[in-house]
């Protein structure tokens, strides 16, 4: 089964994906069975660029106005500097809007489905993970899978 992707630590809250054969160990998330229906590629462009254009905005916007959000930043490691850029709608080095269920699969652009994520190791992990879940699957096809879900609105 391909969620043995992962190598699962506990009752599920942790575990290890390779990335360029390295380890890197996710915390935090919880394992959720999802369908996953294979969208078709205009579909996922289609929401894709209402996310390029108008919905990493509003997730930035929202995430700004949420108490203490200056000290999370600079707690996953975001310089004042890259703060400011998120302020100004400019996503900083290193970071990327990540979407805990995928366009590709009917995931959403809510903003609830969304959350701020350190782009190297973690969603570059995600986004292996995802690929070879997805692998071979062709628009409509349907899967049962579990899929790491991760809390809030910042990772890690």
């Amino acid at each position: 089964m391909k969620e043995k992707l992962f190598k699962l630590f506990g009752i599920g809250k942790k575990a290890e994906l390779k990335l360029r054969g390295k380890p890197v160990i996710l915390k935090g998330f919880k394992w959720k069975n999802i369908k996953y229906i294979k969208r078709s590629p205009a579909e996922v462009i289609k929401l894709r660029n209402k996310f390029n254009s108008k919905i990493r905005k509003q997730f930035i916007d929202d995430m700004f106005k949420q108490y203490g959000i200056v000290q999370k930043l600079k707690k996953a490691g975001l310089s004042p500097e890259d703060i400011d850029k998120l302020r100004n709608g400019i996503m900083p080095k290193g970071w990327n809007v990540h979407h805990k269920i995928p366009l590709d699969d009917g995931g959403t652009n809510q903003l609830s489905n969304l959350m701020l994520i350190k782009n190297e190791p973690y969603h570059k992990a995600l986004t292996v993970y995802q690929n070879l879940v997805a692998k071979g699957l062709k628009p409509n096809d349907i899967m049962n899978i579990n899929w790491p879900i991760f809390d809030g609105f910042l990772y890690p």
